[in-house]
């Protein structure tokens, strides 16, 4: 990248150089590289840390973290989902698909490289969400005084880890997760049958669910 940088310099075509950059996904990465695999929590110590918090929270509030794990979304894509179930469902929902439509709602969804298009979900899901209340305020504060982290950063790492160890692809949980993929296999060649997964993944939602009880 250094050397490409310096040709487009010398040759006076900084601005092909970088719609080339653009086009392609060519990013500059400066990042230091250690081996902490088996440091991280894993699958299991999320879980019960995500139970523990679910234990701890009246059931509106539980049903946002329940939430938060079944979509795999961010926490604040999650409290607009929510949101918009409980009062635009029929603008929202592909009931057809059983699938979310967040790319409906740009100014919510849509940043840059976080870009939450869709979600799969089930009629159980969006029960969830309709019986929720997305205060995250409040259920920091509970947490607070019960002196218990929130453990709400596990709920996408579980959805994903979930997801990943049932064998649904990465190009498919980063989709749902709304990782826009700057890789050129992803970007130009990648084309699965996506209402496959999609019944895979919608199979995989129960099980998941069991695990949070």
């Amino acid at each position: 990248m250094l050397a490409l940088t310096h040709l487009a310099e010398y040759n006076g075509c900084k601005q092909v150089f970088k719609e080339v950059k653009e086009n392609f996904g060519l990013k500059w990465h400066n990042r230091r590289y250690t081996f902490d695999f088996l440091d991280k929590t894993n699958i299991n110590e999320m879980l019960d840390g995500i139970r523990e918090t679910i234990q701890l929270l009246p059931s509106k509030y539980a049903n946002v973290i329940v939430y938060d794990v079944l979509t795999g979304l961010r926490a604040r894509e999650s409290t607009k989902s929510i949101r918009l179930i409980q009062s635009q469902l029929d603008n929202y929902l592909n009931r057809d698909r059983m699938i979310l439509e967040h790319y409906r709602f740009k100014t919510e969804f849509l940043r840059k490289t976080k870009n939450a298009y869709i979600s799969i979900v089930t009629p159980s899901m969006l029960e969830i969400a309709k019986k929720a209340d997305p205060n995250y305020e409040a259920i920091k504060g509970i947490l607070r005084h019960n002196n218990k982290p929130s453990n709400i950063n596990f709920a996408r790492k579980i959805f994903a880890t979930y997801m990943h160890d049932n064998s649904i692809p990465t190009e498919i949980i980063d989709t749902l997760q709304g990782r826009t993929s700057a890789g050129m296999f992803s970007r130009h060649y990648y084309r699965p049958d996506f209402n496959r997964y999609a019944e895979r993944v919608r199979r995989l939602i129960p099980k998941l669910h069991k695990e949070l009880e």
